[in-house]
């Protein structure tokens, strides 16, 4: 470590990517050859926790994406039920809902775990879909609701006067206005099942369901942290979040234009 730092790294490599996708074979390789061989290199540090790695990223992605799925689906319909629909009770259920996402995690924490526990679903994934979708669902059809309140109903008034049903109308003209909004919440429920760390700490314990926030802050939390091939799991951890807004930025700029329209 040099005092400045030096913008230029000196003796660059790409060691600890690799490390970070084989750290079974690391660490095999160190107890083979002993740990006096590998004392100066990265992988004297390597912990065990770090083989969880490649399982541990395609739990968050999977984790990640359901909750897209759950979000777009749910609350969609929900936010358009809100919107456009009167029904007795409404308004309060709206309320409702999106009061429950005001709970801080810490107040609901021992009351969630005692419920995954009771239905046997302890370090298992689908707890943690159950959970993220609780916290993720009332702001995205708050956000929903929002969009469409600010939507004029005529383009939906004239197609049900043309003859289309309720589910036509839905998929067929409201659908294709409210793609920037559908894309916002499927972003955000992305990111936040992503990088959530206090219920995935809590609810998972082994490798099975353990994800990344879990593992790198594992990894962190050691009294000598490897700081290459940590830093290296961060960036590995950036990339399915940065290709998502890649991908969807069209969508992204145009619902930020469309916004500052309105």
């Amino acid at each position: 470590h040099t005092r400045p730092p030096n913008p230029v790294p000196i003796n660059a490599t790409l060691n600890n990517y690799y490390y970070v996708f084989n750290a079974a074979a690391a660490l095999a390789e160190r107890q083979t050859a002993g740990e006096g061989s590998f004392a100066r290199s990265a992988v004297y540090f390597l912990p065990q926790i770090a083989t969880e790695i490649p399982s541990a990223l395609g739990n968050s992605i999977l984790v990640a994406l359901s909750m897209v799925v759950i979000n777009v689906i749910g609350a969609t319909m929900a936010g358009y039920s809100f919107a456009r629909v009167r029904f007795r009770g409404s308004w309060p259920l709206f309320l409702f809902t999106i009061t429950s996402r005001l709970l801080p995690p810490v107040a609901v924490l021992i009351p969630f775990y005692l419920i995954i526990k009771s239905l046997g679903l302890l370090d298992t994934l689908f707890a943690l879909v159950l959970i993220y979708s609780a916290y993720t669902l009332p702001i995205s059809i708050w956000i929903i609701h929002g969009y469409l309140q600010a939507l004029p109903p005529d383009l939906e008034e004239a197609a049900r006067v043309d003859g289309y049903s309720r589910l036509e109308v839905i998929f067929n003209t409201v659908f294709p206005v409210m793609r920037p909004g559908i894309v916002a919440i499927g972003i955000y429920s992305f990111m936040l099942a992503y990088v959530e760390f206090f219920f995935a700490f809590v609810l998972t314990g082994t490798a099975s369901s353990h994800t990344m926030p879990v593992i790198i802050a594992s990894m962190g939390a050691n009294p000598v942290s490897p700081t290459g091939i940590l830093m290296a799991a961060g960036m590995v951890t950036m990339v399915p979040p940065v290709l998502l807004i890649l991908f969807f930025r069209r969508y992204i700029i145009s619902g930020l234009v469309t916004s500052a329209v309105k």
